[in-house]
């Protein structure tokens, strides 16, 4: 998701990298060192073989981490904290800002998430000017990347993060997925679901097909990365159930416009643990993702 018109954040974003707390401060050279600054450990974003290198400080710990290997570890070459006027004037011109008005390329690149083996098209949210990939699987186009269009007060980034929103996007009550897809889009039905996945091939491994190449956790020692063949390119991007936060990196549920009942609605379900796209109900007041498709 990525905006026409970015802001320009000062000084960037630094992408976090974790160190331990042996020194008591950093100068103002450490603090250029880091690629990001976030709050809490599961704010970092995901750390691939593209990310490799790249740092990021931890508010909430004081510390740095490095993304090695696939992995965020502690970066014993920084120093434990950032100087308090350095980290302010970073983090203030992010936090003084809505999280619709954050772009992924104020952050860093989500493109990532794609398969590069796929062609990408793309649309313009003219409400925000968010520019979405789309990709066109059978006779449907859907959008390759989970809405980010922010609803004031009804719609949520992951543990409150604005880095969250822009590589998993926002997540919706059923209610206002409802009406959240841009003009020209709706949020799809179950029919609609099945249509894509019958195009696919077998329910019961239609889940690595749709599942994006990275963002997934292991399971058993198994990675739970699909093959995302179809340019779907699904993130794991947790739920919502009342004021907390469950799941990222291990599940993905997105909703469907189809009403169980008037307390529930269908969802589409896939797990890092899980080959199959599956599916069920849940009351509508959880927070799932949205994928648009073409009307």
């Amino acid at each position: 998701m990525k905006k026409l018109s970015l802001l320009t954040v000062s000084m960037a974003l630094f992408m976090v990298a974790c160190g331990d707390d042996s020194s008591s401060g950093v100068s103002n050279n450490t603090t250029s060192k880091s690629d990001m600054v976030v709050d809490a450990y599961d704010d970092l974003p995901v750390c691939s073989d593209k990310r490799s290198g790249a740092t990021a400080y931890i508010k909430e710990e004081k510390v740095a981490y490095v993304c090695e290997n696939n992995v965020w570890e502690k970066d014993k070459g920084l120093s434990s904290s950032v100087d308090a006027s350095d980290l302010n004037s970073i983090s203030s011109s992010v936090e003084n800002q809505s999280s619709s008005s954050i772009s992924a390329e104020e952050v860093f690149s989500n493109d990532y998430l794609l398969n590069p083996a796929i062609k990408y098209d793309s649309i313009i949210d003219n409400r925000d000017n968010q520019v979405y990939k789309t990709v066109q699987i059978g006779d449907q186009v859907w959008m390759a990347e989970n809405l980010n269009y922010e609803i004031e007060g009804k719609s949520w980034c992951y543990n409150d993060s604005a880095l969250n929103c822009a590589v998993f996007g926002r997540l919706y009550a059923w209610d206002v997925a409802m009406e959240a897809c841009p003009a020209g889009w709706h949020l799809p039905s179950t029919e609609e679901f099945d249509v894509m996945i019958s195009f696919i091939g077998e329910r019961m491994s239609a889940g690595i097909e749709l599942k994006a190449l990275t963002s997934w956790d292991d399971y058993k020692g198994k990675s739970g990365n699909g093959s995302d063949s179809y340019g779907f390119s699904a993130v794991s991007a947790g739920y919502k159930d009342k004021d907390k936060y469950y799941k990222k990196g291990a599940d993905a549920f997105f909703w469907n416009a189809t009403e169980y009942d008037g307390e529930n609605s269908k969802y589409l379900y896939l797990g890092c643990h899980y080959d199959a796209a599956g599916g069920g109900s849940k009351e509508k007041t959880l927070g799932f993702s949205v994928r648009c498709v073409k009307d």
